[in-house]
């Protein structure tokens, strides 16, 4: 119950004791930095003009610093990591949201009528859906203003925290999720990059659904930038369901601008 309603002392937490683990870890924190992160603390905590004085600190250890420099070094490291804490529960929210919509249900209403290619299964085409999920995830994250940039890995974790904690993955499942996200995602960044107009956009989410039914296309960002002939060449069916191809680029604007949302609740 939260410590509310205990009856014995033991069971609280000593305001002191807190203070003091702060305190411990702020220790820790100052004497593994390097300068430069040493000196982005000072700047938070304290105002000097100095810059012999300012850089006399900033090379000194944890237990040289004035007790008060110490002690607001301490209170911008809560602040921190508060702030970090809030930064991972949004992202984990995040990828839920995400993983919520690029659910087995939401593959099965879009391709269980679908043909596949030879030597494709239903658990392949699984896992590119699953990694067109992680995609939006990836973009979503990294198109919101408020997130610090320092914050981002810790995003990008907790939000992938988030979609897996959503599927259930088979062996061949997993392996083509993992095989998508290393081979194709570095591509898909750059070619999302270049979409200026609802042609490109077509034919970006031409070329996943073409991998999410077997294709396999071995498409360079060269490739998407010369457009149909050429990505033709390199395998993509362009032959995709008009209506597949309208609903997934229609969800994927959809999660986004959900996701989009937390972009508010992001401390600045």
């Amino acid at each position: 119950m939260f410590g509310l309603f205990g009856s014995g002392g033991s069971s609280r937490r000593n305001p002191h004791a807190a203070v003091e683990d702060a305190v411990k870890h702020a220790h820790r924190v100052w004497d593994s930095a390097d300068v430069e992160t040493r000196a982005k603390l000072l700047e938070k905590a304290i105002e000097i003009r100095e810059d012999r004085m300012f850089l006399a600190l900033v090379n000194a250890t944890w237990t040289q610093l004035p007790e008060p420099t110490r002690l607001k070094i301490t209170g911008v490291l809560i602040k921190r990591d508060s702030e970090l804490s809030f930064v991972k529960t949004a992202a984990r929210h995040m990828g839920e949201i995400v993983g919520d919509s690029y659910s087995l249900a939401e593959f099965d209403a879009m391709f269980g009528n679908q043909k596949y290619d030879a030597r494709w299964s239903r658990e392949c085409a699984l896992g590119v859906w699953f990694g067109l999920g992680r995609f939006c995830l990836f973009i979503s994250i990294g198109q919101l203003s408020r997130l610090k940039e320092q914050d981002f890995d810790a995003a990008i974790n907790a939000g992938q925290s988030g979609l897996l904690s959503k599927w259930t993955m088979s062996e061949v499942t997993r392996n083509t999720y993992e095989r998508f996200g290393a081979d194709k995602i570095p591509l898909m960044l750059p070619m999302y990059r270049l979409i200026n107009d609802n042609g490109q956009l077509r034919l970006f989410f031409t070329v996943l659904i073409s991998d999410i039914l077997g294709s396999n296309s071995n498409v360079s960002v060269d490739d998407f930038s010369n457009g149909f002939l050429a990505l033709a060449l390199r395998g993509v069916r362009m032959d995709v369901d008009p209506s597949v191809l309208s609903r997934v680029s229609t969800m994927f604007g959809a999660v986004g601008n959900a996701v989009q949302e937390f972009d508010k609740m992001l401390p600045l």
